[in-house]
């Protein structure tokens, strides 16, 4: 008999073979992600295996689901193994926990449903292990009041999932109608394909050397693909527009593997091995001119430029416990710094880490808090010279690499002093055009909120549109672009997108400005894990 203990995350291993049941081993659980956050675990028996599903939460309070691991129990060395897959078994869990064989009940596959109680009220996760992303629905006639966390917690303990008999039948995998639209579409396309005669070798290459600026780097190499004169095109992949795309990673027998997500053109691209490594657990954290950090194991941290394959191996760190992580320049460079800071609520000191370019180990500072400071997650700023860092209430701090010095500001004051220290929503902390921009984004359906922070006063300035700017916006950071590079304006796009699996389309989602509403919705999205915002940089070290 296997018992999930209270204390310190320990199974016990009890003997039940005679009638003096006793205890022959305690197992620890296995370590959480190289990231530092709250998380919520479960256990479930599937097929004889037991398997702990471990869910990584944004914040205490408010609890959006950003990440999950997975870890069978071998049995004959009491151990946890990490693992990628469930067996093809549906698991079902929430306040209490039950699998099923995909195969007897007819469900989705490697597929976990979470009931979690959150801010707007119980939501109903869907995760797919096989395209490693995540979705929520609420749950109906399930409401909590907003000002009152403990009715979050009283719902959800009385909602159990029940396996009814009737599971037990096999229904197909497509309706009648849904096989029919397929098939409606194929022959659609089988008609459009034999149409289709256009002489696209005839064109001069010279003309289409003047279309590269004006096509995305994909577009890019999908023109060159078409044929073998089109391919001789002159002007290097550099000259093709650029914007930030999704990016998530996943591993696989053959190595890893990233999809990146085009939210202005609803397309998606698969890429092999991206991060040139065989490492399947890798974490992405911050993206900067293309380059992407990301941690490995316990340990191990890495910064890569998947578009130029250049690889920069840092220092093991002491402990991958973080609530931010950036970098001043590309590592690559010779003057670059890499900041990481951890501060939890409970703490009353701040924990520095730092490395520079040439440094054989990490440089780790600890500071005393005497203001009141309590970090988001959220990556620092690097700004004038110094890491910038924001506050759940929406106060600065700030670290100068040169002195080794960390202060938190007198001003601006507080925006969001009645917010909880433990965070209540995604904060974001960002630099466009000289100015600091701060953006809370709500776990729920309530309005983003941004504000630009004014200098000569050194406060807060509420903005109520970005007719300049495109803001991108992930768990970890926000990315914000020139509104005339990017084509359109006042929208705030979300890591997530509207994925229709019948007809394969995807749609970027965004919150709209101008009218205060998140497009196509808020509810039934598809998020990729593990996923951060990435604009493609090709030219090699820059």
């Amino acid at each position: 008999m296997y018992v999930k203990a209270s204390w310190n995350g320990h199974c016990v291993v009890i003997n039940t073979a005679s009638s003096a049941a006793c205890i022959e081993k305690i197992i620890a659980d296995p370590e959480t992600s190289p990231s530092y956050r709250p998380n919520a675990s479960y256990w479930v028996e599937s097929n004889g295996g037991i398997f702990l599903v471990r869910f990584y939460l944004h914040c205490y309070q408010g609890l959006g689901v950003t990440n999950i691991d997975i870890h069978c129990l071998d049995t004959s060395k009491y151990a946890w193994r990490r693992v990628q897959s469930i067996g093809g078994a549906t698991f079902f869990l929430g306040a209490n926990c039950v699998a099923v064989s995909s195969q007897d009940a007819g469900t989705q596959a490697d597929c976990i449903y979470l009931l979690q109680w959150c801010c707007d009220g119980i939501r109903l996760y869907s995760v797919r292990l096989d395209k490693r992303t995540i979705s929520f629905n609420l749950l109906p006639a399930c409401p909590v009041d907003p000002q009152n966390p403990s009715s979050w917690t009283s719902g959800w303990s009385e909602t159990y999932w029940t396996i009814p008999q009737s599971f037990r039948q096999k229904p197909t995998n497509f309706s009648l109608g849904a096989i029919s639209r397929m098939l409606s579409r194929s022959s659609v396309l089988l008609e459009e394909k034999e149409e289709m005669v256009s002489p696209w070798s005839g064109l001069p290459v010279d003309l289409l050397d003047l279309l590269v600026p004006r096509l995305s780097f994909t577009d890019y190499l999908h023109m060159r693909a078409v044929c073998k004169e089109w391919n001789l095109i002159a002007k290097p992949i550099q000259h093709a527009r650029t914007y930030p795309m999704l990016m998530n990673i996943y591993g696989t027998s053959g190595g890893m593997c990233s999809n990146l997500f085009d939210p202005l053109v609803g397309k998606q691209y698969i890429v092999k091995d991206i991060m040139l490594s065989r490492d399947k657990w890798q974490s992405l954290h911050f993206s900067k001119h293309g380059w992407v950090l990301s941690t490995k194991s316990k340990r191990r941290i890495q910064a890569a430029n998947p578009f130029t394959r250049e690889v920069c191996q840092l220092p093991k760190m002491h402990r991958q416990m973080f609530s931010g992580i950036s970098f001043s320049s590309v590592p690559s460079s010779p003057d670059s710094i890499v900041f990481a800071i951890n501060q939890q609520p409970w703490l009353g000191s701040v924990e520095v880490m730092l490395w520079r370019a040439g440094d054989k180990r990490w440089s780790r500072e600890e500071f005393p808090c005497d203001t009141k400071f309590c970090m988001t997650y959220n990556n620092p700023v690097f700004f004038e010279s110094e890491f910038y860092c924001l506050g759940v209430h929406g106060n600065l701090g700030v670290f100068n690499p040169a002195d080794m010095t960390w202060r938190i500001l007198d001003k601006p004051e507080a925006i969001r002093a009645d917010a909880h220290d433990y965070g209540d929503r995604f904060c974001y902390l960002v630099e466009f055009e000289g100015d600091l921009i701060a953006v809370f984004r709500p776990y729920d359906a309530e309005p983003i909120e941004i504000y630009r922070l004014d200098r000569s006063e050194m406060s807060w300035i509420r903005v109520l549109r970005l007719d300049d700017a495109v803001l991108f916006l992930d768990n970890w950071g926000a990315t914000i672009r020139s509104a005339v590079e990017y084509g359109c304006c006042n929208r705030i796009y979300l890591p997530a997108m509207r994925y229709n699996e019948v007809e394969e389309c995807r749609e970027g989602v965004f919150y709209d400005l101008e009218d205060g509403n998140y497009k196509p919705g808020f509810y039934g999205l598809t998020e990729p894990m593990n996923s951060i915002w990435v604009e493609p940089n090709f030219n090699p070290h820059m």
